[in-house]
């Protein structure tokens, strides 16, 4: 997808994000009118998420991306707005959990 500064923030669709879990995390950005887009990842993540998630029977896994350019440089650009967006969103989502909410897929 478009990934672009001061456009919401990203969320990851491959074989190492969980999807009920991601899902959660959608649905949580649309209930707080928190922009959002989708961005495809092929393979594995290359974040620690492509270990975590196959530790012991499985961790749920899912990735709240920030747009930036200049990744790992002194000159790393972001848009606050979007740093905003996924500070609020991580706040939303920890108020929304509970006991009943499960993100291990059945079999």
């Amino acid at each position: 997808g478009d990934v672009s500064l001061g456009k919401g923030i990203g969320f990851n669709r491959g074989s190492n994000i969980n999807k009920y879990l991601n899902n959660f995390l959608i649905d949580t950005a649309n209930k707080e009118n928190i922009p959002w887009h989708i961005t495809a990842v092929p393979g594995p993540t290359p974040t620690d998420a492509s270990v975590i998630h196959i530790t012991r029977e499985g961790v749920p896994c899912a990735l709240v991306r920030i747009p930036l350019r200049y990744m790992h440089t002194p000159s790393e650009i972001v848009s606050m707005d979007d740093v905003e967006s996924a500070i609020k969103l991580l706040v939303s989502v920890i108020k929304r959990l509970d006991s009943s909410i499960n993100f291990k897929p059945e079999f």
